[in-house]
C-alpha cells in the first residue's frame, strides 16, 4: 500500500489538481492520502473528500516536521511525498512499486520534475552539494546535470523532496526528516542518511511530475534567509566548520 503525503501551506488553490492527479494516476493501486495542513486557516473545501485524511496543525511548523506528523498517521509500507503544487503526470506507479520489490537495497526513488513548458527542472536530483559544486554551478557547469538530464534511471546522491518515494520502515528507522531544517535541504539531509544506512537513491525519469515551484527566490528576502540558514545547517552537519566558513565567504560574491 502507498501512503501519499501532502503538506499544505498557502496552497489550497492548487491542492485540488494535486489530489486529483493522485486519484487518476494511482487508479487500480491500493493507496491512501494524508494531507497535513500547515496553514493557520483550516481547509474547508476538501473536508468531505472521500478517502482523504486531513491533519490540522493550525500553524506553520515547517515542511519536515509536518511530514513527520503525517507519516505517523499512515498505514502504507511505501511513502510518497508530494508537494501541493505538484501533479503526477505518469500512470506507471505500479512500475515504481516493482522497482522497490525487485531491489531490497533501493531506499529512495525520485521523480523527474517538469516545468509548465515541459522542461526538466534541474533540482530534480543531483550530486552531493559541496563547495566545488557550488563554484561549478555558478560557472554553469553543474555535475548534477548528468543525472537529471538523463533519460534512463541513474543513482543519485539526492532527489527533490517535491516528489519522491521512500520505504516507510527505512524512513522511520532514520527518525524521518531532521526537524532542525525548517525548509530547504531537508531532502538532501534525508538522502545523505539513507545512503549512509547502505541504501540506494534512484532518479527515475519514467515517473514524471509537473512541479509549479522550483523557481528563483530572488527578491524574496525571507525565503532567501530560510534557504541560507538551511544550507549553513547542512554544511555544518555534513561538511564541517571549515567548509561552512568558506561557503559564507563565497556567498559574499554570489
Amino acid at each position: 500500500m502507498i501512503s501519499f503525503l501532502v503538506v499544505n501551506y498557502r496552497s489550497e488553490n492548487r491542492l485540488g489538481k494535486c489530489l486529483t492527479s493522485i486519484g487518476v494516476k494511482a487508479d487500480g493501486i491500493k493507496y491512501e492520502v494524508v494531507l497535513v495542513n500547515n496553514d493557520p486557516q483550516e481547509i474547508t473545501s476538501l473536508k468531505e473528500k472521500p478517502g482523504l485524511k486531513i491533519i490540522e496543525v493550525n500553524r506553520n511548523v515547517g515542511f519536515g516536521t509536518a511530514c513527520n506528523l503525517g507519516v505517523r498517521q499512515t498505514k502504507g509500507d511505501l511513502l510518497c511525498f508530494l508537494n501541493p503544487d505538484a501533479e503526477i503526470l505518469s500512470k506507471n506507479i505500479r512500475s515504481v512499486i516493482e522497482k522497490f520489490d525487485s531491489d531490497p537495497k533501493l531506499g529512495v526513488l525520485g521523480a523527474r520534475l517538469l516545468t509548465e513548458d515541459g522542461k526538466v527542472q534541474e533540482w530534480s536530483a543531483g550530486k552531493e552539494t559541496g563547495l566545488f559544486d557550488i563554484i561549478l554551478n555558478n560557472l554553469g557547469f553543474a555535475r548534477s546535470s548528468r543525472i537529471w538530464k538523463s533519460g534512463t534511471p541513474k543513482q543519485s546522491d539526492w532527489v527533490s523532496g517535491a516528489a519522491f518515494f521512500i520505504r516507510k520502515d527505512l524512513f522511520s528507522s532514520l527518525n524521518g526528516f531532521n526537524e532542525a531544517f525548517f525548509m530547504y535541504f531537508e531532502d538532501m539531509d534525508l538522502c545523505k542518511r539513507v545512503s549512509q544506512a547502505g541504501f540506494k537513491i534512484l532518479h527515475y525519469p519514467f515517473f514524471e511530475v509537473f512541479h509549479k515551484g522550483g523557481g528563483s527566490f530572488r527578491g524574496n528576502k525571507e525565503q532567501k534567509k530560510l534557504y541560507y540558514e538551511s544550507q549553513d545547517l547542512y554544511f555544518r552537519k555534513h561538511r564541517g566548520a571549515v567548509s561552512l566558513y568558506i561557503l559564507k565567504f563565497l556567498r559574499l560574491f554570489s
